[in-house]
């Protein structure tokens, strides 16, 4: 299974951008994870330096998943927008996207694939 992640800057356009340059690589779409927090499992420590990259949006797809850390839900911001635009990519109505992403946490199946 592949897994990719975007560079850890936590800027929503770049994760938007990753998300659309490499979402065919995991498959078709089947579910989509969504935390304030970190994902605990999705938390890296690199190897030089030390720091966290945080990751709070995982979208799993048949081949792997992708790790944005951009994209969020919990608040009213850039990130849970950017959550809001993939979640009606993949085919969840507006109301509902919006209504997830206000949401701390969030865990959906996409039943078309998606994507």
């Amino acid at each position: 299974m592949i897994e990719l992640k975007d560079n850890g800057e936590r800027i929503t356009e770049t994760s938007l951008e990753f998300w659309r340059n490499d979402k065919h690589l995991i498959g078709r779409v089947k579910e989509v994870k969504c935390s304030y927090d970190p994902l605990a499992s999705d938390t890296l420590v690199a190897a030089k330096g030390g720091y966290n990259r945080e990751y709070n949006l995982r979208i799993i797809g048949s081949k792997g998943g992708i790790y944005l850390s951009g994209c969020s839900c919990g608040y009213s911001g850039e990130g849970p927008h950017g959550t809001r635009q993939i979640l009606v990519e993949l085919g969840v109505e507006p109301v509902e996207a919006v209504r997830l992403s206000r949401q701390r946490r969030f865990s959906i199946t996409i039943g078309n694939g998606g994507g």
